[in-house]
């Protein structure tokens, strides 16, 4: 889900959520809860479930020509939800933001940032069970 007052080049790319999914795959594969794998029937027994909130590509070359002055810093916030898909409960959930101001930084690292932020607040969350 987007923001329905983004214009269509202000929008993620297919290869931006592409790269945020892959990024979140990473590192939930890193924690020892979770086997990302497709089941046989192709069922999950978790769905992860996200709506972006706060988004903006940004420019490096923006950043490092103006500084502050425009808004050219790259922004991600996003809501993202682990639902048990058997029951359709959500499991987890939060609100994980990125902003990334450096010139010399790529604006895609809001995507790591936040597809990190989730999986250690999982994690710490999971810890509770232990």
């Amino acid at each position: 889900k987007l923001p329905p007052d983004l214009t269509a080049d202000e929008k993620p790319t297919v290869e931006d959520i592409a790269m945020f999914k892959n990024q979140l795959d990473a590192y939930l594969s890193e924690l020892s809860y979770f086997e990302i794998t497709e089941g046989a029937d192709h069922s999950f027994r978790y769905i992860i479930n996200g709506a972006i909130y706060d988004y903006n590509k940004g420019s490096g070359v923006g950043r490092f020509l103006f500084g502050s002055l425009t808004n050219s810093d790259a922004r991600l916030g996003i809501s993202l939800e682990l639902i048990d898909a058997e029951t359709g409960s959500v499991v987890f959930s939060g609100y994980f933001k990125s902003k990334v101001t450096d010139w010399s930084t790529s604006g895609d690292e809001v995507y790591n940032n936040c597809a990190r932020d989730f999986a250690k607040a999982l994690k710490k969350e999971m810890r509770k069970f232990d």
